[in-house]
């Protein structure tokens, strides 16, 4: 048996440069009647775990893309969960 992410847990998403990222699906969200996902890196840079948000679209293809939120969303979605915390 072994712990930890599997390989194919991995969602590895690309930026403009090609430059690779590996990310674990954390959990996805709903507000609003748009998704959204919560991902954490592979690599961490401090010491507090960080996660990033993505909103879930479909593309003109019908592909499921994601797609940075604004801060305002991302505003709210930290609140959505915070309370959800709070109320564990």
């Amino acid at each position: 048996m072994t712990h930890g992410p599997e390989q194919d847990e991995w969602l590895i998403l690309v930026d403009e440069d090609g430059q690779e990222y590996r990310y674990s699906l954390e959990r996805v969200v709903e507000m609003e009647e748009k998704k959204y996902v919560v991902m954490v890196p592979e690599v961490q840079e401090g010491e507090e775990e960080e996660a990033h948000v993505f909103r879930l679209e479909n593309d003109e293809t019908g592909e499921e893309v994601l797609v940075d939120v604004e801060d305002a969303e991302l505003e709210k979605i930290q609140q959505m969960l915070d309370k959800e915390e709070e109320n564990g």
